[in-house]
C-alpha cells in the first residue's frame, strides 16, 4: 500500500532529533483519493482540544477500515520501527479521520496518549487557503503543507502540534482538508521527551 522505493534514512535521522518525521508521497495521490473518497458518506463528530473553542469533525474508523488495514500492515509497522527505532510490538491501535472545513483548525496541544501517531494526509486545498500543520521543537516550529498521500509520524506526547486555519479563496471557496490518523501503543513507552 505505501509507495515502493522510499528511502527513510533522513526521516530516521529527523525523528532521532526532533521526534517527528516527514514522510513525503508515503501513499499515492490515487489511494490517498480513494481513502478520502471512502470517508465522504461517514457519521462525523465535532470535536475540540481542552477548553479551546477550536472544532472540527472526527470519525473513528472500524478495525476492518481499509485505512486501518494500512496502518496496521506490517510495511507500515516495520517503516514505523525503522524510523523510530522501536523494536517491541504494538500493544494498541486507534485510528481516525480528522476533516477541517472554512475557518476550522487544531489548537497547539500535546496528546495525552500513545506513543507515536501517523498522520497522512488525504485531501488538502492549496497553500494559499491555510491548513498548514506546525509542528514545534524548541526553538524551532516547522511548518508543513502537506499534500495528497504526504504523511508525518510523530511523538504527539511530546511534540507540540496545531495547524493554521482554512480560509477561503477565490480558488477554493469552501476548503476541506482530511487527514487519517493511526496512535500507535507500544507496551512501557507511552511517550518520549526530548533530553535536554
Amino acid at each position: 500500500m505505501i509507495r515502493a522505493g522510499l528511502s527513510f534514512d533522513a526521516a530516521a535521522r529527523s525523528f532521532k532529533r526532533h521526534r517527528f518525521a516527514l514522510l513525503p508521497s508515503l501513499i499515492s495521490t490515487e489511494v490517498a483519493c480513494r481513502f478520502w473518497q471512502g470517508t465522504r458518506g461517514l457519521p462525523f463528530t465535532r470535536v475540540c482540544v481542552g477548553d479551546n473553542p477550536a472544532v472540527w469533525d472526527e470519525h473513528a474508523l472500524a478495525s476492518d477500515c481499509e485505512i486501518v488495514g494500512m496502518f496496521s500492515s506490517a510495511q507500515v509497522i516495520q517503516l514505523m520501527k525503522n524510523v523510530t527505532g522501536l523494536n517491541s510490538s504494538i500493544c494498541d491501535l486507534i485510528c481516525w479521520i480528522a476533516r477541517y472545513r472554512n475557518g476550522e483548525y487544531i489548537d497547539r496541544h500535546t496528546d495525552s496518549a500513545g506513543t507515536v501517531q501517523l498522520l497522512v494526509c488525504l485531501t488538502a486545498p492549496s497553500s494559499e487557503n491555510g491548513g498548514v500543520l506546525v509542528l514545534l521543537s524548541e526553538p524551532n516550529e516547522h511548518r508543513y503543507v502537506l499534500r495528497a498521500g504526504d504523511a508525518v509520524l510523530f511523538t504527539a506526547t511530546a511534540v507540540e502540534h496545531c495547524t493554521v486555519p482554512l480560509v477561503p479563496s477565490l480558488a477554493c471557496p469552501d476548503p476541506v482538508r482530511v487527514v487519517a490518523v493511526a496512535r500507535y501503543f507500544f507496551p512501557g513507552v507511552e511517550g518520549w521527551r526530548l533530553k535536554s
